[in-house]
């Protein structure tokens, strides 16, 4: 039940923020450039999942502060 709290929570988040930057985004680059500020915007959320997925996995094996890490990569 919580973990799909949480997940609604991130939803919502997710969901205020990823229009706020492509708008952002489309704002500001000139459009014969604009393309770029999009596949940047893509690369750099792709490397932060890969990222987010290889020090989650890595954490999961660890105890911190008295906490499984499993525990917390699910903060």
């Amino acid at each position: 039940m919580q973990v799909a709290f949480w997940r609604a929570i991130n939803g919502f988040g997710l969901a205020i923020v990823i229009p706020a930057l492509q708008s952002f985004i489309a704002d500001s680059y000139q459009e014969g450039v604009r393309g770029t500020g999009f596949r940047m915007l893509g690369l750099i959320g792709s490397l932060g999942g890969v990222g987010g997925g290889d020090v989650t996995t890595v954490m999961a094996g660890h105890e911190y502060w008295g906490v499984p890490g499993r525990e917390l990569c699910l903060l």
